[in-house]
């Protein structure tokens, strides 16, 4: 398999890392960065990874790949989407907050009809979205999501410009509302929530709330779904990257197991 990576930050460096070291079955032949000299430094320690480097899209997308995966922003998804489904190529995306746009995801889905190719969102932060995916079958009442993150995880966001977050000494409130604004004022730190509602189907379904806790060092999710399959309730502890307090580490291995799935197992647990 030939991919791109757009995005060599926390996520795409930890899955250039494990594809270079444990899946000789992928070719990484080109990434998309703004820093380029900073990914090349990142590529020379590599054994195995050699790709073409650059910061603009046309030349990436001069390589022959059969999967983009979007590391990056919800500023790269809708700057780089249509582009590269209109090649004829396979999108992962895992800044889905983008996709909450329904013009962008409208025109998404017409040209994936068109080239036949596919927009993949791995499982993300979220653990037992299959669950969520299956019972959207039929239908959801309801789903209520509390986010819980150090305080230094919501550095830069929109949502907190007028909050000295160095000053948190007790956990706050940071946000109560729909997923919409909650994709727009922490776009960095909510990705679960626009797969939530994509899984879903109805963002109106879905109730937020968001806190900054200084008392943590963990990235806290909490889901409860109710619908007519039942009640299911999710709780997730997840460390943060290394490289990025704003994304779990968990996202990071959640598009290795994609990509091992796609790639190498034979046999595929779960919906």
């Amino acid at each position: 398999m030939r991919i791109g990576i757009i995005g060599c930050g926390a996520i795409g460096s930890t899955l250039i890392e494990y594809v270079d070291k444990h899946i000789p079955e992928i070719e990484i032949v080109a990434i998309l960065d703004k820093d380029v000299e900073r990914v090349r430094q990142f590529i020379s320690r590599l054994s195995r990874v050699k790709p073409f480097i650059t910061s603009d899209i046309d030349e990436f997308l001069r390589y022959d790949m059969d999967y983009v995966i979007e590391c990056a922003s919800q500023n790269a998804v809708r700057e780089y989407l249509l582009k590269i489904l209109d090649r004829g190529i396979n999108v992962i995306v895992l800044s889905t907050g983008a996709l909450i746009d329904k013009d962008l995801l409208d025109k998404a889905i017409e040209l994936c009809k068109r080239k036949n190719v596919k927009i993949i969102i791995p499982s993300g932060a979220i653990s037992g979205i299959d669950g969520i995916k299956s019972a959207a079958i039929d239908e959801i009442y309801e789903v209520n999501v509390v986010i819980r993150k150090s305080p230094k995880a919501f550095k830069d966001a929109p949502g907190v410009k007028n909050i000295n977050l160095d000053q948190v000494s007790t956990c706050i409130k940071l946000f109560e509302g729909n997923v919409i604004d909650a994709v727009k004022l922490f776009p960095a730190n909510v990705n679960i929530l626009a797969t939530l509602a994509l899984a879903i189907g109805d963002l109106s379904k879905i109730k937020v709330v968001i806190y900054a806790d200084p008392g943590i060092d963990k990235n806290v999710h909490e889901i409860k779904c109710i619908g007519k399959f039942g009640e299911l309730y999710i709780k997730c502890i997840n460390n943060p990257s290394p490289k990025n307090p704003k994304t779990s580490y968990i996202a990071a291995l959640s598009v290795i197991k994609l990509l091992k799935e796609l790639v190498i197992e034979k046999l595929l647990i779960g919906t």
